[in-house]
């Protein structure tokens, strides 16, 4: 969707809708992270949900529960992924792979978790992170403008 014109962007596919099975209060929570053609969708720390916008193809579908929400996700790339598992003891950082293979019955792969250092001190409720600035894509110049 543009922002100045409120119509949909040109290279859209079109609206996508998030299926709607749980409508508790926690689950009503959302956060998106954007990483070229991908959108990246924290939905009430139960389920996390990438599409390309450009093609409304979902990629990838995780849910969770709540002993083991997600607590955050960013990307690290066109190709790769976190999310964080903050109420795990200790605190994981699990890293995604998509899968591009056609043969290949999954869109994803784990492919590393990386624990965060415990301090027998303090006790975590959550850890959150970002991409910020978002990683570039390909090779951009100074003039190079967002689609």
């Amino acid at each position: 969707m543009s922002l100045t014109t409120g119509k949909g962007h040109p290279f859209s596919a079109g609206s996508y809708l998030v299926p709607s099975q749980n409508t508790t209060r926690a689950a009503s929570s959302f956060v998106f992270n954007i990483m070229g053609p991908f959108v990246g969708l924290l939905w009430g720390h139960l389920k996390y949900i990438v599409c390309n916008w450009k093609t409304g193809k979902t990629h990838v579908e995780i849910s969770t529960s709540f002993r083991d929400p997600i607590d955050s996700s960013f990307f690290l790339d066109q190709e790769r992924f976190a999310l964080i598992r903050g109420r795990r003891n200790p605190v994981e950082i699990e890293i995604y792979k998509f899968i591009t293979h056609e043969d290949s019955p999954q869109n994803t792969a784990c492919t590393a978790i990386y624990h965060l250092p415990i301090n027998g001190l303090y006790r975590m409720r959550g850890v959150y992170c970002r991409s910020d600035p978002s990683p570039m894509i390909g090779t951009m110049g100074p003039n190079a403008a967002y689609s």
